[in-house]
């Protein structure tokens, strides 16, 4: 199966990967991202007893952690930006099963690693702790859900989607979005990136809406998450703008953002913050809103591409 209009080439031939730049500011937007859901997940560890639940630091900490959901919305516009930028440059897909062999090695072997590890320490260690967040939502191990992890497909039932490792669930929705992708560009191809852009995000948040309003394929924050099809092909436009952008070469464009780091960072956590805080007001105070976190993750995830643009 091969996408490409002239001939057939594997993704990211070696004189593709030699042309492609690296760019530093995009390593620093994953390193943070990855760190934030680090303390993201350990605060939610922590177990509060009594008045110490009004502990002021403990509250602060709590504050400015419990948008991790944010970073992993970073992860899939990320992925659409990065995967589509070479193909963008010369203009073919290349070889799909390629794609997806390379695609199945990076992700899921480390995945099962992964899983291994942590089944690994609940059977000598972690089994036995009570009370905390983890054991809540990630005890007990069942055999169903160890075969649903397996397949990719957990985040699909919610009474295994958070089972092992809560933070399992967005490798599932990422790797089935990657098999998606070859799809998302042909249509891309055919209709264009931006009437492509609208066609996958109003399809993807219907899907969505359909799940919540009937509760099936688990609707939560952590499930099957749909609406990530829109924030992926975010990625992918913006790497389409500026690889073909008039009078300045993919790496002459995205060098602007190296060359201002500081203006584009502190844009980007404005507009975060701004969303941030009208869905923290929302909840908090109970406003007449309908503002739920699969809107806000759009909302505030088209500020990275306008960082690449």
């Amino acid at each position: 199966m091969n996408l490409s209009v002239d001939k057939s080439i594997v993704l990211l031939e070696p004189q593709v990967r030699h042309n492609t730049r690296h760019f530093g500011w995009l390593d620093q937007i994953r390193g943070v991202a990855a760190l934030y859901v680090v303390c993201h997940h350990a605060v939610m560890q922590i177990t509060v007893v009594g008045d110490h639940a009004h502990d002021p630091i403990y509250r602060i900490l709590q504050l400015l952690t419990i948008y991790g959901h944010y970073a992993v919305d970073i992860f899939i516009v990320i992925s659409g930006f990065c995967l589509m930028l070479p193909i963008a440059a010369r203009q073919e897909f290349g070889n799909v099963w390629i794609f997806y062999l390379r695609r199945t090695v990076r992700i899921v072997l480390p995945y099962y690693a992964a899983m291994a590890v942590s089944l690994i320490l609940i059977y000598l260690l972690l089994g036995e702790i009570d009370g905390s967040h983890w054991a809540e939502v990630s005890l007990p191990v069942t055999f169903d859900s160890i075969l649903k992890h397996m397949l990719l497909i957990h985040q699909w039932f919610p009474e295994a989607a958070s089972k092992i490792n809560p933070a399992f669930w967005s490798v599932g929705v990422e790797y089935q979005i990657y098999f998606l992708f070859p799809l998302f560009y042909l249509i891309a191809r055919i209709i264009g990136f931006v009437y492509s852009f609208i066609l996958v995000t109003l399809t993807s948040y219907a899907l969505w809406g359909v799940s919540f309003y009937f509760d099936i394929f688990n609707p939560s924050s952590t499930g099957t998450s749909f609406y990530y099809c829109s924030l992926f092909f975010m990625g992918m436009v913006a790497a389409n703008f500026v690889s073909h952008a008039k009078g300045k070469s993919t790496s002459s464009r995205l060098g602007i953002i190296d060359q201002n780091a500081t203006k584009f960072a502190i844009a980007g956590l404005f507009g975060i913050l701004i969303v941030a805080i009208l869905g923290f007001l929302v909840e908090r105070f109970a406003l007449p809103l309908f503002f739920p976190l699969q809107i806000q993750s759009f909302l505030w995830a088209c500020f990275f591409p306008y960082c690449c643009i």
